[in-house]
Parts: structure tokens; C-alpha cells; sequence
């Protein structure tokens, strides 16, 4: 990524966005694995939830690409009180919370 962002030019809001998403795969990753099911319906709300709150994320990312600088990227970021990256971290942390519990369970069920 950070190749990617050297592409575009070596300023600052490049790299903040660049930066943001590791963080936002992570946290995709965390929310499928605890609460994605096998196939239905529930899947499918699921998966439109998911590409849901990915524009949102990239769209708040986004505005790095926009205002190009550090200090204006971090700026506005905190004129919305960083909510892209506090919904990442509640994403992670609701995702990190049950997931151990549904591979649990799991593991329950296949043992039986």
C-alpha cells in the first residue's frame, strides 16, 4: 500500500487513508468471522450491512485524498469526532468479543 500511495504522490492524506485500511480488513474480518452464517437470509442482510458500512468507510477516507495534508486530513477527522476509526474499533471489539464464542460452540457441536 504504501507503494500505492507513493504512486499517487507523497502527500500526507494519501498515507493517512492508505494507512486506514489495514485496520478497516481487519475489522471486516473480525465482524464475518463472529456473526456471518453459512447461506440465507440472515447472510444476505448480513453481506448488505458489510458493503453498507464499507462505502461509509471509504467514503471517510476519502477526504484524506481530498485534502491531501496532515494536518487538514486529521483536522477533519476530528471535526466528526474520528468516526470512521471509532466504528472500526467497535467493529473489532463487538467482532473480537463473539467470536471466541461461536468457534466455541463449534467446536462443541462437531466434538458431540
Amino acid at each position: 500500500m504504501s507503494v500505492s500511495a507513493f504512486w499517487h504522490g507523497v502527500h500526507a492524506g494519501y498515507y493517512l487513508s492508505f494507512l486506514t485500511i489495514p485496520v478497516n480488513l481487519v475489522a471486516e474480518d473480525f465482524m464475518s468471522t463472529a456473526f456471518r452464517g453459512s447461506a440465507g437470509r440472515r447472510a444476505r442482510l448480513f453481506d448488505s450491512l458489510c458493503w453498507f458500512f464499507k462505502m461509509r468507510s471509504f467514503e471517510y477516507m476519502s477526504m484524506s485524498f481530498l485534502l491531501l495534508g496532515f494536518s487538514a486530513t486529521l483536522r477533519y477527522w476530528s471535526s466528526i469526532y474520528f468516526g470512521g476509526h471509532v466504528m472500526l474499533a467497535i467493529f473489532i471489539l463487538v467482532g473480537h468479543i463473539y467470536r471466541p464464542a461461536r468457534h466455541q460452540r463449534a467446536l462443541t457441536t462437531k466434538t458431540d
